[in-house]
């Protein structure tokens, strides 16, 4: 594309079987509402797991990403011949030089095995965890519950999900799929709340990183996710952030107020500071600066008053103050 510095590499790409197409792709442009298709256009499974990225010569169902010409088929070949199939690969770059790879696809009779896949087939759409690209799925599990809007999904998928007991947690932890699947759309999570706790407006879900938020209503805890295969349950902060007042740093930039603050469970939402009532703005991550030459304060040896108020992600909130000599 135009006006950018990245590498494509392939701008186009012809797959032929006995010298028609029935499969091509053109980098001509991409828009920003295509990235997810782009995780279906690639072996996204492969990539989260290896980082290596190959990318699929046909579309599945539900990716209608428009750098992919396909037909009715999609580009899916079906050998039901007994013959020989020529396959090619066109790979042309920008200035048009072009590399052609060959291969041949012996076919043999195989009626006996369309029939096993069938019965295969069968069996996994009668699956409650069997959930369809095209329509609107709902997966149920004891304390959680997932919806996932028509056409979320790129394909139809049979879901691999695992509950593991907490021990004294609020709920269980519960991953909906045991590999990376990509998503067109969120899904809704609901997990509920195990047990009777004082104030669950504090609950939240979080991930293996950490926390993914959500908001509590009856008992219950909804979220917007995008990765099934990630860990989900439910855990509670009701611990106000930790201030530590470092004092003043003098440096060749200018002098800056220090102070620590940080949160071991929802992590920090805001922090605030003033000097004399009037407010100071402070950066950083849990060390955080604030350079006082910018906010009109110079060398005067009169004390000031700072008040630091922090609150973390579920409202617990902690005022600090003290003095300082400047």
């Amino acid at each position: 594309m135009n006006g950018t510095n990245n590498k494509f590499g392939i701008y186009k790409v012809s797959l032929r079987v006995d010298g028609k197409e029935i499969y091509s792709t053109q980098m001509d442009s991409l828009m920003p509402t295509d990235h997810r298709k782009i995780n279906s256009w690639g072996d996204y499974e492969w990539y989260m797991q290896k980082r290596n990225w190959y990318l699929k010569g046909f579309a599945e169902p539900g990716n209608d990403l428009t750098l992919l010409q396909v037909g009715a088929d999609r580009g899916v070949l079906t050998i039901d011949e007994e013959r020989i199939y020529q396959i090619t690969y066109h790979l042309t770059d920008q200035f048009g030089n072009t590399t052609v790879a060959r291969f041949r696809i012996q076919g043999t009779p195989y009626e006996h095995l369309l029939q096993e896949v069938r019965k295969a087939e069968e069996t996994k759409r009668a699956n409650p965890f069997y959930v369809f690209w095209d329509r609107s799925n709902v997966v149920q599990m004891p304390g959680l519950e997932m919806r996932l809007p028509a056409g979320s999904l790129f394909r139809d998928v049979l879901l691999q999900p695992s509950v593991t007991p907490v021990e004294g947690g609020l709920s269980h932890c519960y991953r909906l799929h045991n590999a990376p699947l990509p998503l067109r759309a969120n899904a809704c999570l609901m997990i509920a709340v195990n047990q009777n706790v004082e104030y669950p407006e504090k609950c939240y879900i979080r991930n293996k990183k950490g926390y993914m938020g959500g908001t509590y209503h009856n008992g219950w805890i909804t979220l917007s996710v995008r990765n099934l295969n990630d860990e989900y349950a439910i855990v509670q902060d009701t611990i106000a952030p930790e201030v530590k007042q470092l004092g003043l740093q003098y440096t060749k930039q200018g002098t800056f107020l220090r102070l620590i603050c940080r949160d071991r469970l929802s992590g920090i939402r805001s922090l605030k500071g003033y000097v004399d009532n009037k407010f100071v703005l402070f950066t950083g991550r849990e060390t955080y600066r604030c350079d006082l030459s910018k906010h009109g304060i110079r060398p005067t040896k009169k004390q000031h008053v700072l008040v630091v108020k922090a609150e973390d992600r579920c409202g617990n909130a902690i005022q600090d103050t003290v003095r300082f000599t400047y």
